[in-house]
């Protein structure tokens, strides 16, 4: 998202949707030192990466389409090599072999493993198989792509007590309040957290 993007709405409106994106574990907080910054979880880390893959093969689809032989290949060196990964895999799947001399500009410039990725999508543009191929190390489908559901409706999650060893709900509310504060999921039930709790205040005042 680019640096301006939400200029045109209000304080209260960028909040709100900040506020809507950790509720659905997209960022969680961090701290350097005594400052709280937001970072992505790994599942916003995965639909990030789901996106942006989508996105440069609509490109690319547009070029191909206006016939557009060769571009500079150079805006893709130096990505995340996972998004790279799932990329390729996407061109793969595609089985579009329009994209091949976008592939072979794109092989001159980049480092050696991708060019041995690229290189394998090429040849299987080039045979024209309907036997999948599977890059290594790409990443598997986050499930976000065209058509699919980035947010699905949300649950109480289940969880085990690490004193009692009981299994208590996690409501949503509770979870809303836990990533609105920046904190770990609970480790223990209500009932252990409560004793806890009373166990703490009496050590801190010398009752027991």
């Amino acid at each position: 998202m680019a640096y301006g993007y939400y200029r045109q709405l209000t304080i209260a409106n960028i909040t709100e949707r900040v506020d809507w994106m950790i509720k659905n574990d997209f960022p969680a907080f961090s701290w350097v030192g005594e400052m709280p910054v937001l970072v992505f979880t790994e599942r916003g880390r995965e639909i990030q990466r789901e996106q942006l893959a989508d996105l440069l093969l609509s490109q690319w689809k547009a070029w191909v389409e206006a016939g557009i032989p060769v571009v500079d290949m150079t805006y893709l060196k130096d990505h995340d090599r996972s998004m790279i990964l799932l990329f390729l895999q996407k061109i793969a799947n595609s089985r579009d072999a329009r994209c091949i001399p976008l592939l072979k500009q794109w092989e001159l410039v980049d480092y050696r493993k991708v060019r041995h990725a690229i290189g394998q999508v090429i040849v299987h543009l080039q045979q024209g198989t309907s036997q999948p191929l599977v890059l290594k190390g790409a990443p598997v489908d986050a499930g976000v792509g065209a058509g699919k559901l980035i947010i699905g409706e949300r649950k109480s999650e289940r969880l085990k007590c690490r004193d009692c060893g009981a299994r208590f709900d996690w409501t949503v509310e509770e979870q809303d309040s836990f990533r609105m504060r920046g904190w770990d999921p609970p480790k223990r039930c209500r009932g252990c957290r409560k004793e806890r709790s009373i166990t703490r205040v009496f050590d801190f005042d010398g009752w027991i």
